[in-house]
């Protein structure tokens, strides 16, 4: 399941209307989206089960995944009428890039999807909830 749909794309570019005949066709639009998906997976893939399938969660990846695939497709548009790229194509992937950085470092949570649990990363002595251990090594006071 997609994180937007055409319609979306078509509500923000607005100086086009994307049919099966026109310069970008539906189904080029569609892929698009699969390719703005595709990346917001990528990135989430780490921390979410991906692809993302609950409503309320997809409602959040919905604004991401409209504009960057908005973004990808408006310049395609202006460069085969050769023409300059508007500010707002810039700000739809930076706004996108930014909200998704805020779901990654946990400003914004995915509330109804699970979280990957993850035993990669540093492990240290300390971390040992049993601590009934001693350590193999010592040290005289002048080592440190």
């Amino acid at each position: 399941m997609a994180y937007c749909n055409a319609g979306d794309i078509q509500s923000l570019i607005k100086w086009a209307t994307f049919t099966n005949s026109s310069k970008i066709t539906i189904t080029e639009l569609v892929n698009f989206i699969n390719d703005a998906d595709v990346f917001i997976d990528s990135k989430l893939e780490r921390i979410y089960s991906t692809p993302i399938t609950h409503m309320d969660d997809i409602e959040i990846l919905k604004f991401i995944s409209a504009r960057l695939a908005a973004s990808e497709v408006a310049q395609v548009l202006v460069l085969q009428a050769s023409g300059q790229i508007p500010p707002v194509v810039k700000q739809w992937n930076d706004t996108a890039m930014e909200r998704l950085g805020r779901i990654i470092d946990y400003t914004i949570n995915l509330p109804n999807t699970s979280r990957i649990q993850s035993n990669k990363g540093f492990y240290s002595y300390t971390a040992d909830e049993n601590n009934d251990c001693e350590p193999k090594w010592t040290m005289s006071g002048d080592e440190w």
